[in-house]
């Protein structure tokens, strides 16, 4: 997870943007699985707006190394 921003919406609730990088071959349906596990963790730590934009892993092949 990277570029995360996190803020309060009010006295009680809070917000959270971030990328989340996963690994290549996911298929659609567990790339939803991710997000819905990540979401319902963050709500256990009173983050209950969450925005994940999720990346593939890069490996060195993939850059040109």
């Amino acid at each position: 997870m990277h570029h995360v921003h996190i803020w309060a919406v009010s006295t009680t609730e809070n917000a959270l943007t971030a990328h989340v990088t996963i690994a290549k071959g996911l298929t659609g349906d567990e790339v939803d699985r991710v997000r819905h596990d990540l979401k319902h963790m963050l709500e256990s730590l009173n983050i209950v707006h969450a925005t994940l934009e999720t990346e593939y892993q890069h490996t060195d092949e993939d850059v040109g190394f």
